[in-house]
């Protein structure tokens, strides 16, 4: 059976050739900035109410500019989007 689709939302933010990715309280993981959007909801307004705050629980712990090096700090989402970043020449 295949997977449900996940309709969600992210933003990709690079500066200085690394990608802007948060971890939550409690893991170790760190994941791009985001969320699932609301029925009905478009793109901005799904990525603004996300970036505004985040769901309760959900509280960001830290922040960090990553690289391709540091892929393994990411799930898979991250890990990817890395990868596709790297290969463009936007990230190290």
């Amino acid at each position: 059976m295949p997977e449900a689709e996940i309709d969600s939302l992210a933003w990709i933010h690079v500066r200085d050739r690394r990608l802007l990715s948060v971890r939550t309280e409690g893991k170790a993981k760190f994941y791009l900035p985001g969320g699932k959007r609301e029925p009905g909801e478009g793109d901005v307004a799904g990525l603004c109410r996300e970036i505004r705050g985040p769901a309760p629980g959900r509280e960001i712990a830290e922040s960090a500019w990553l690289s391709s090096a540091d892929a393994h700090l990411c799930p898979p989402a991250g890990r990817r989007m890395l990868g596709l970043l790297a290969d463009t020449g936007l990230v190290d």
